[in-house]
């Protein structure tokens, strides 16, 4: 319940918003605590096209190894 809500308010300031890197990153991160291990990695490389900033980009590469990992366990 909880993702759902903050996946409603991202989707919501990703509209207004849509070049964002910060807010598709966040959505990368509630997909992949979803266990949408697809779509977490195509989130997370839309927000480094966009450009992150150092200290995001670094959660970005490490959502991305922990979605590949998890990704092919399931």
């Amino acid at each position: 319940a909880r993702y759902l809500q903050a996946e409603r308010i991202i989707e919501r300031a990703l509209r207004i918003e849509p070049g964002n890197s910060e807010l598709w990153l966040e959505m990368a991160e509630i997909r992949l605590a979803q266990g949408d291990f697809g779509q977490a990695r195509l989130l997370a490389k839309k927000a480094q096209e966009l450009g992150l900033p150092r200290p995001l980009q670094e959660r970005a590469n490490a959502l991305l190894r922990e979605a590949e990992r998890s990704g092919r366990k399931a």
